[in-house]
């Protein structure tokens, strides 16, 4: 929410239009946290015959100067999964997420890789797009600095 941040007590250019969006639902910042399973499969998908997935690259996963795969839920669109990263640690990938319609501990899904086989980047091989299940959670991902930001 960075309803926080903004002030209407002076003139600015853009206010009006800030103005009109307080009360319209908004997207809210979550972190998303990948399917083990999806996630290996993408992997997989690298050493077997067949279309391969977007390569993940450990520990971050950013193929462009932001990265970008949509989210959906029911298979409805909802939001954008984006900077995706392996947590060493938690032994997890997980990524941050801006959505709507969806609650904590929600499954969406990620659709990881760029459509129609992949861009003309030099440094983004052709591939296949794969969906990912994640589960919505409260962002920041770590208890201390969700306490933290808290205050």
């Amino acid at each position: 929410d960075y309803g926080r941040l903004i002030k209407f007590d002076h003139d600015f250019i853009g206010r009006s239009a800030l103005e009109k969006m307080v009360d319209q639902p908004h997207r809210r910042k979550v972190t998303l946290e990948w399917n083990a399973e999806d996630a290996i499969a993408i992997y997989a998908s690298q050493l077997l015959d067949g279309a391969n997935g977007k390569f993940m690259e450990m520990p971050n996963a950013h193929y462009a100067a932001h990265p970008y795969d949509e989210v959906k839920k029911d298979g409805k669109r909802v939001g954008l999964s984006t900077y995706p990263c392996y947590l060493s640690v938690q032994r997890k990938w997980i990524s941050l997420g801006t959505i709507a319609d969806a609650e904590m501990g929600d499954e969406v899904s990620i659709l990881w890789g760029e459509p129609d086989g992949g861009s003309s980047k030099p440094g983004v091989e052709r591939h296949v797009q794969m969906d990912v299940r994640a589960t919505v959670l409260p962002w920041p991902y770590s208890a201390s600095a969700q306490e933290y930001r808290s205050r």
